[in-house]
């Protein structure tokens, strides 16, 4: 005959049972916390990385299209040449006459034939700005605003230093991101390559090489 042992858990073994119980979740919950940190401080790093190339990109990119770029303030102006069509559209657009592919006033030329890209840093919201008007003398205002597009967030560092611009074309950006203690970016120097272009020149009259006059209905 089988005899069964009915007695139940001693005191000591169910606080055994219950201490062991406890370290194992410990330390499931320690693997969890610290891989859910890892996982979300190598997407923030990933992030800003890719925001700060991206920025780098657009500002080396911004350069290397202008043939000048001063400093007004807080805003970073870069002039770049137009296409022979963007001069013709924006004439178009004014209702200004459009008898040949070029304006036949010199500084009515130089007028439309340069677009104005502005470039600002909100130190107060921690962003970078991008806005582009269509001719050189348009006033430079509500940058930073609604209607302006954001280029970069989370911007910790950003300065521009065009004194070398006209002595060598350089200029010398510092740019960085920085985002629950993780930063990224760099100092790095990008070339004006349309710095000795005249642009002026193809939208006057004395231009060597002239297209066939246009006519508009």
């Amino acid at each position: 005959m089988i005899i069964k042992d009915k007695r139940g858990f001693t005191l000591v073994e169910l606080m055994i049972a219950m201490a062991m119980f406890a370290v194992v979740s410990s330390a499931i919950l320690v693997f969890m916390v610290t891989g859910s940190r890892n996982y979300r401080r190598n997407k923030i790093s990933s992030d800003i990385q890719k925001d700060a190339q991206l920025a780098i990109m657009q500002l080396t990119t911004l350069v290397q299209e202008s043939m000048e770029v001063e400093k007004d303030g807080d805003n970073i102006i870069f002039y770049s040449p137009k296409t022979q069509s963007q001069i013709l559209d924006d004439l178009t657009a004014a209702s200004l006459p459009t008898t040949t592919p070029y304006p036949t006033d010199y500084r009515y030329g130089e007028e439309y034939a340069v677009m104005k890209k502005v470039v600002v840093y909100s130190s107060s919201k921690k962003a970078l700005y991008y806005d582009e008007f269509s001719n050189k003398s348009h006033a430079v205002t509500g940058i930073s605003g609604d209607d302006s597009k954001l280029m970069a967030e989370n911007v910790d560092t950003f300065s521009v230093d065009v004194s070398k611009v006209d002595s060598s074309g350089l200029v010398v950006i510092d740019f960085r991101i920085k985002k629950e203690g993780q930063s990224f970016g760099d100092k790095f120097t990008v070339k004006l390559r349309n710095a000795s272009k005249n642009v002026y020149a193809s939208v006057s009259p004395s231009a060597s090489a002239t297209p066939e006059p246009t006519t508009t209905p």
